[in-house]
């Protein structure tokens, strides 16, 4: 079995543990899924630094270092993510899918 293991790169500092739900203010937690496999940290911050500013990354991967076709951004509030998610999104010729994250307990 191949255990996935999280990369994460971050702009500015935010906890690990920090916990976002639908009615929480400040930064905002946003699931990005269909990332193609061949894709990088770099790719993410490089395309969505176009469109906002990202205060974190992260994109879950195999031990081999593949990317397992989903990740996060955190963005600065509920406004700037509602706004990137009504958009449509293409990374390495692949549309993806944009969605509010709730982090279970």
């Amino acid at each position: 079995m191949i255990r996935p293991q999280q990369i994460t790169h971050t702009n500015n500092e935010l906890p690990s543990e920090q916990r976002r739900s639908e009615d929480s203010e400040g930064p905002i937690k946003v699931f990005i899924g269909r990332i193609p496999g061949p894709s990088t940290e770099k790719d993410l911050m490089d395309y969505f630094s176009k469109f906002t500013e990202v205060l974190s990354i992260s994109m879950n991967k195999r031990s081999n270092g593949k990317c397992l076709g989903y990740g996060h951004i955190f963005v600065k509030d509920r406004q700037e993510a509602s706004r990137i998610i009504g958009l449509t999104h293409y990374l390495n010729g692949r549309e993806l899918f944009l969605d509010i994250s709730i982090d279970k307990e």
